[in-house]
């Protein structure tokens, strides 16, 4: 029994209760393929779950992927040997506790734009292989898939897999699917809205958890002299 009472008194110190000194930011990279993004039904829902994190007093920026410039591929610098905007998401998220990616459904898989950004976040797992440093732990990751046709799951299964493998922490619910293809019928659609609340409210959580104990700090165990291991 007293051995029992060490061990739960010695996990304190890995849950820590207090609130973050800063506001959680949350990046929401919108994947739409609509020139018009405010026509888009990922830009709409992404809307939704913008204000509601900002409601629960985090911040929360959306880009459009659309709107900025980059060329395709794993590089970080164009062929003329400058950043683009790509690389300016990627210092983005480095710096933010939370990515959401918001995507329609495309003959049953991401966009491309979507592709793109996977593409180019090689270069945080480059790092990890490198220098056994992973910038992406303590943070958190979700998806917004909207679409009427079958493939949301393939979806969250393929953004899923990505995710963890490059470290990221998915929170419970952490994919926000919707089938109205119209602006209003997002705004009507109480189900949604309920789902949209549970969805930030994940995220808020976990990124809350993962900052407030500092997990971002935890790296991968190494071996020292003696062939035990430490972090």
């Amino acid at each position: 029994n007293n051995k029992k009472k060490m061990q739960v008194k010695s996990f304190k110190k890995y849950f820590v209760t207090e609130e973050p000194e800063q506001k959680l930011r949350f990046l929401i990279y919108c994947a739409t393929l609509k020139k018009d993004y405010n026509k888009s039904n990922s830009y709409n829902v992404a809307l939704l779950v913008q204000k509601q994190l900002e409601q629960m007093g985090c911040e929360c920026e959306i880009i459009i992927a659309n709107q900025i410039k980059f060329e395709p591929g794993v590089d970080l610098e164009d062929q003329d040997g400058n950043s683009d905007g790509m690389t300016e998401i990627l210092e983005k998220i480095e710096q933010y506790d939370g990515l959401i990616v918001a995507t329609p459904i495309w003959w049953g898989v991401f966009s491309s734009y979507a592709q793109a950004l996977f593409e180019r976040m090689v270069y945080f797992d480059d790092i990890y292989i490198k220098q056994n440093i992973n910038r992406l732990y303590g943070k958190t990751f979700g998806g917004i898939i909207s679409g009427d046709e079958d493939g949301w799951q393939q979806i969250q299964g393929l953004m899923s897999n990505f995710a963890t493998t490059l470290g990221f922490t998915l929170p419970p619910e952490a994919f926000l699917s919707d089938e109205n293809q119209s602006k209003n019928k997002i705004k009507e659609d109480a189900d949604l809205h309920e789902r949209v609340m549970i969805f930030a409210r994940n995220q808020k959580m976990f990124a809350e958890m993962l900052r407030t104990n500092k997990f971002a700090e935890v790296q991968s165990a190494k071996l020292n002299k003696t062939g035990k291991t430490y972090t």
